[in-house]
């Protein structure tokens, strides 16, 4: 998933939201049929039903290894990148303070000022944007090996019926 074809933070997380109701509802049929499938195997269950117990602890095991591991790649990404961000605002802000310092006239130190405060206002608006994309998107790829499964089960099961 990537922000840039949405272009919009709001469309990021409607989609996360869409696709968060999607596993849930996939879930809810894996959940019903599993447990129907252990209700009516008792205390002796068949070999198959004890495939199908194994293989949903294993499944759910590997999901959240996976989506782990998602949400640690991503955040040290992400803190990289915005750790970066943070110094060379600062860096901008240090220079455009020293530029003012340097101004020869109130004219040129109110126009530096101004430079200063808009840039800054404008990189701090993108960056938030930017924050609220990664942020989704981070959500997105932690999600993604839960919902992959839920969903393959709920078609797989359901076709059992």
């Amino acid at each position: 998933m990537k922000s840039s074809a949405f272009g919009n933070p709001f469309f990021i997380w409607t989609e996360l939201a869409m696709r968060n109701t999607e596993m849930m509802l996939a879930s809810a049929q894996v959940i019903g049929h599993r447990v129907q499938l252990m209700a009516a195997a008792g205390h002796n269950p068949s070999v198959s039903d004890q495939r199908e117990m194994s293989l949903m602890v294993n499944e759910k095991t590997a999901a959240v290894a996976e989506s782990t591991m998602a949400m640690a790649s991503g955040m040290a990404k992400m803190n990289f990148q915005f750790a970066m961000q943070a110094l060379m605002q600062m860096s901008r802000m240090w220079a455009g303070m020293f530029a003012i310092g340097m101004s020869r006239t109130p004219a040129h130190s109110l126009e530096t000022q101004t430079n200063l405060l808009t840039g800054n206002f404008a990189r701090s608006v993108a960056a938030s944007s930017r924050l609220s994309e990664s942020t989704a998107e981070l959500a997105h790829k932690a999600l993604k090996p839960i919902h992959r499964r839920a969903t393959a089960n709920a078609k797989r099961l359901g076709k059992r019926r």
